[in-house]
């Protein structure tokens, strides 16, 4: 990361969460990262929405239910997948195909959700979640992720670095936006 001042923005209660990873699921599917990323978002949206400390154990069980929607990997798509969970077990939900660093950020300052899926190369896709972002005044931008492979947030993937954005789409989940953005150091 940078050593110059920076803006951060990211979505509200993240702190309060522990991710599902895909190591912890690897004995019920193979290559599950959409399905994991899937159950992330619904135990965000909970976790959010319903004021509630969705344990290990209810991840596990969403986990489930995700993944009988999602499958195994490789999962292309997943935009439908998830508006289908949503609408039949919490609540209709919406993606928005987003391509512009612009529109990340403005996504994220109006407090909705985005699944990435990153390729590094023609076999080595992975979805993950953009939760944040930070922007450093010498121009480099940094998207905060949830990347399937670890319980806590703080992860941060630089664009154009590792990997090519292939897929990215916005989420409104209705949760409201509290300010959690400030300038970095």
């Amino acid at each position: 990361m940078p050593d110059s001042g920076y803006i951060y923005n990211s979505l509200p209660n993240l702190d309060k969460i522990e991710w599902l990873t895909t190591g912890e699921t690897s004995h019920l599917a193979d290559n599950h990262c959409g399905a994991v990323t899937t159950t992330n978002m619904i135990i965000y949206y909970l976790n959010s929405s319903e004021a509630q400390k969705v344990t290990k154990l209810k991840a596990f069980d969403i986990f489930t239910r995700a993944h009988r929607f999602v499958g195994n990997g490789p999962v292309p798509r997943l935009s439908g997948k998830v508006r289908k969970i949503f609408h039949k077990y919490y609540k209709p939900v919406v993606g928005k195909r987003i391509r512009k660093t612009y529109d990340i950020k403005q996504a994220i300052d109006e407090g909705k959700i985005i699944t990435l899926l990153l390729m590094a190369n023609l076999l080595d896709w992975h979805w993950v979640l953009c939760v944040g972002y930070r922007e450093y005044f010498n121009g480099e931008f940094y998207l905060e992720i949830v990347d399937a492979w670890h319980n806590s947030g703080k992860r941060f993937y630089k664009l154009k670095s590792q990997a090519f954005l292939v897929s990215t789409v916005a989420y409104d989940l209705g949760i409201s936006q509290e300010k959690n953005s400030n300038n970095g150091v």
